[in-house]
């Protein structure tokens, strides 16, 4: 049951995990923050929060209530005056330029055309030196166990003569056979 301060509240209308960013997301600690700044029932929430959290740890309160954080919270219960760090200045970031892996994570997660060049720096970055190797000219001859490596390199159901070739080997390899 909710008090009945609570309806009163700006936040009641608002996703909930808006008021428990996780460590280091500012902006969304400020938004919280300006949120619970023009509150009207700012005090009775406060007033809640460090009733709720008397017994707790500093580490131990979570997200935003009232406009502080939880080591704020417990530094204003416990006497001291709340510290607040005073963000630092937002920095520029630098864009990868397109053909590296880095700009086509960027352009995948704003949802912004692929070119050619940030496709093909994603299929080197993911590409195991196997299939590196795979794509070597030189085929190997199939009834070997190059010859099944080969096939399932390239995603191939192994022919008949390389599949027999590959259990003969596994089968010498698991009777003991093979050199030490």
């Amino acid at each position: 049951m909710s008090a009945p301060w609570e309806e009163k509240a700006a936040c009641r209308t608002l996703d909930p995990m808006l008021f428990s960013p996780a460590q280091g997301y500012r902006e969304q600690e400020q938004r919280a923050r300006s949120v619970c700044g023009r509150c009207p029932v700012r005090q009775e929430c406060l007033t809640q929060a460090l009733a709720e959290e008397k017994t707790l740890r500093a580490a131990d309160r979570a997200g935003i209530r009232a406009g502080l954080n939880g080591r704020e919270r417990y530094d204003l219960q416990n006497g001291s005056t709340p510290q607040r760090r005073t963000p630092r200045p937002a920095t520029p970031r630098t864009l990868l330029p397109c053909g590296t892996p880095g700009a086509y994570d960027r352009h995948h997660r704003l949802d912004e055309p692929i070119d050619e060049a940030c496709l093909a720096a994603r299929r080197t970055r993911y590409q195991s030196p196997r299939r590196a190797l795979a794509k070597d000219p030189q085929r190997p001859e199939c009834g070997t166990r190059s010859g099944h490596q080969w096939h399932t390199a390239h995603n191939e159901v192994p022919c008949a003569p390389c599949a027999a070739a590959d259990l003969a080997v596994t089968w010498f390899i698991r009777e003991g056979h093979a050199r030490t």
